[in-house]
Parts: C-alpha cells; sequence; structure tokens
C-alpha cells in the first residue's frame, strides 16, 4: 500500500472560508474530513473539483457514522499514487442497476467507478458487481467466499433492502442482525483490509437505519 501524500501545502474545508467556497467538489471534502476546518492536501484538487448535482447539506445529511477513514485514506493514497484498486459491490436490486433507465451503464455503482477513474485517471479501477438479488444476509454470510473476493479495495455492502423489516422484527438474537454483523466482519477482514461501506437504500432501509441496533453495525463497519 502506498503511503499517504503529505499535506506540504494545504487548503482549509472551513466552509466559512473563501477557499472552500472556490471548489465545487466541497461535498467531497466534507465527506473525507469534516468540514470542522481540517487540511486536505493538494493532491486531492482533482477530486475536490468534481462539480456534484447534489446540494452539500443533502450530502452530509445522508451519512450516519463515517469512522476513522483510516482505510478510505489508504485507498485514496492508492489511487492518487497510480496502483490498481479493486472496488467490490454486494447488494440486491440497487446494486444490480434495477429500475436505473441504463443498468450498468447509470445506476449507482457505475456512477460510482466513472467517478473515480475520473478523479483518478492514473489509477487502475476495476470493479466487481456482486448482485445477490433478494437474497438477505444469512444466505451471503454463508456464500462469502463467493461474493467478497479476497483482494478488495473498498467493499459496499447494500443489503438493507433485502434484509427489510426483518432486521428489526426480533430484538434481541434476531438472527439477521447477526448474519449481517457476520458479513460486516468478513468484509472487513479481507486481505487488504478494505474501507467497508454500509449503503443503505430504499424506504424500508429506513426504519433499519433509525433502529437501536443500527449504530452498533455502522460503528463495527468503521474504517
Amino acid at each position: 500500500m502506498a503511503q499517504l501524500a503529505p499535506a506540504v501545502q494545504t487548503i482549509s474545508t472551513n466552509p466559512n472560508t473563501a477557499a472552500w467556497n472556490t471548489f465545487n467538489g466541497a461535498a467531497a471534502a466534507s465527506a473525507a474530513y469534516g468540514s470542522d476546518g481540517g487540511l486536505v492536501s493538494p493532491d486531492l484538487v482533482p477530486v475536490l473539483t468534481h462539480e456534484y448535482t447534489t446540494p452539500l447539506d443533502a450530502i452530509q445529511s445522508s451519512y450516519v457514522y463515517r469512522a476513522g477513514n483510516a482505510r478510505f485514506r489508504r485507498a485514496v493514497s492508492d489511487m492518487l499514487a497510480g496502483n490498481v484498486v479493486t472496488v467490490v459491490a454486494v447488494g440486491g436490486a440497487a446494486t444490480n442497476g434495477t429500475a436505473a433507465t441504463s443498468p450498468g451503464r447509470n445506476d449507482y455503482f457505475a456512477r460510482y467507478i466513472n467517478y473515480l477513474r475520473a478523479a483518478f485517471p492514473n489509477a487502475t479501477i476495476n470493479s466487481q458487481r456482486n448482485s445477490v438479488g433478494i437474497a438477505p444476509s444469512p444466505v451471503v454470510a454463508y456464500c462469502s467466499d463467493r461474493y467478497l473476493p479476497a483482494n478488495a479495495d473498498i467493499t459496499i455492502l447494500e443489503m438493507v433492502a433485502n434484509d427489510g423489516v426483518a432486521m428489526d422484527m426480533v430484538i434481541t438474537n434476531s438472527p439477521i442482525a447477526q448474519a449481517y454483523e457476520l458479513l460486516v466482519r468478513k468484509a472487513l477482514a479481507g486481505n487488504n483490509q478494505p474501507a467497508v461501506v454500509l449503503l443503505q437504500v430504499g424506504g424500508c432501509g429506513w426504519q433499519v437505519l433509525r433502529s437501536w441496533q443500527s449504530g452498533t453495525y455502522l460503528v463495527v463497519a468503521g474504517g
């Protein structure tokens, strides 16, 4: 893994500063470092200048837990160094591209991969889409060797729609919740110590986000 690029010359990410407002991609800095006046390496300027169509406050409101970012920083460092980075998405209909106007081209995963390739043109971004249909977490966790490649650097888990309200139907010893935790832990244990993203999609998923259990699993996924 490449070492993180030193912030020799820096740009403040404080939203009250003029420097912050010069970047259309300010949301990227907020996502990585928060809006508390942290510093961003100039190497990330190509990322920060990405033109986002979603308002910054809307992006910020979508986060539940951002963890320490150590694994993401390592992945970003590798991309800045022009290394090979493998991004894997495991999930249901949304990961499959269902309901997108052009599945495989403008669904969420395709857009994310296209963004990474544009932001880090010197890196080789390999993508692997492992859609599991309507299979819930117990099935995916049991078959994790099939869905979680050992060489992943970034792993996206989009299982909320598949697990649905079953996650909250049992207050204690929920088999769905336990399987989901097992799946998250298996993803975190990959050979490359990948950054793990817990992506929530769909109406029923919001109930899971608000559950008493969710904080535990989001913290477990911290990377």
